[in-house]
């Protein structure tokens, strides 16, 4: 069924500022739902193992990449993991030299 809304007793300009009332609430409502939803995203670590299979690197190569600050490890008990994001974001960020092998990166 569809619903007839009659504006009477409003001018032009009442109506647009409760227009702008309106649409700023929702946004401010969508914007609190996406915080909240960022927020809930849960990190997700990954091994030494699985950081060389998605790099193509070897683990002595992993180990040297973190000793440098390329990558950020953290030791959860008695393991060495990364957060996958991160490394995903270290490898965009950074250009990688291959040329040379004492230069590790420009």
């Amino acid at each position: 069924m569809e619903q007839t809304i009659i504006l009477q007793g409003l001018t032009i300009d009442q109506f647009f500022t409760k227009l702008d009332e309106i649409v700023a609430k929702r946004v401010e409502i969508k914007l609190k739902e996406a915080i909240q939803e960022g927020s809930q995203k849960k990190t997700r670590y990954i091994s030494r193992k699985e950081v060389c299979e998605i790099v193509k690197i070897s683990l002595p190569t992993l180990h040297q990449w973190t000793k440098d600050g390329l990558l950020t490890s953290y030791k959860i008990g008695n393991r060495v993991l990364f957060k996958s994001d991160e490394v995903d974001e270290s490898l965009t960020k950074r250009k990688f030299y291959r040329g040379n092998p004492n230069a590790r990166m420009w």
